[in-house]
């Protein structure tokens, strides 16, 4: 899969505009780490591996435009100084003319490091809202889970959830019971995305083209 952060042509879903937006990349994924329960004869014929038989998998979170609403649906890695190859996701915002603060509402699907890691930038007391006029949701069951001390220094969270609360308003984390479970590793893989009673479940997925 590539790399590349050039706009993808956005999808019109009813009321919703669905617009694809890269986060970069991950170049170093052992198919085996994905595919643990399965016998490799299984999915072997239908990869494309690279020359370290690793698997190349693109990191894509999703815009979505409703009535006067802009989401965003995960926030990807964020920056990593020492894998330029992730935290492209503001690069590939601007190039379809969104800026952080055009974000009213982010959407964590589930708290691993793909899908929320670029939710702040910073560490520590200046860690910082990367979309800093947004209301930021997650599932009760995941904030239950991953938000006690033990767990946010385990998955390495304290900058993504221990500065913030359950609160209503901007720069806060709301959270919702799970109504359905998506296909994630994660107790609680569950998003509301608010417009017109439209519902939205998204998680990690694998696609093969």
């Amino acid at each position: 899969m590539s790399s590349s952060t050039q706009p993808v042509q956005a999808l019109r879903l009813g009321p919703l505009t669905l617009q694809p937006v890269s986060d970069g990349a991950i170049l170093q994924m052992d198919p085996a780490s994905i595919f643990r329960d399965a016998p490799r004869e299984q999915w072997q014929p239908h990869l494309s591996l690279n020359g370290k038989g690793n698997l190349e998998l693109a990191l894509t979170c999703l815009l979505v435009r409703v009535g006067d609403h802009t989401i965003l649906v995960d926030t990807g890695y964020g920056a990593l100084p020492d894998r330029p190859e992730v935290g492209q996701l503001t690069h590939s915002l601007a190039k379809i003319g969104v800026a952080p603060g055009d974000i009213d509402t982010v959407v964590i699907s589930h708290p691993h490091g793909d899908h929320i890691g670029g939710t702040t930038v910073g560490t520590g007391e200046a860690a910082q809202l990367m979309y800093p006029a947004a209301r930021h949701w997650l599932g009760r069951a995941d904030w239950e889970h991953f938000s006690t001390p033990e767990m946010l220094q385990q998955r390495g969270l304290v900058d993504k959830l221990a500065c913030q609360r359950p609160a209503s308003g901007p720069g806060r984390w709301g959270t919702r019971d799970c109504a359905r479970r998506a296909l994630a590793t994660a107790p609680g893989a569950y998003a509301r995305a608010h417009g017109r009673g439209i519902h939205v479940w998204p998680g990690d997925g694998y696609l093969r083209r």
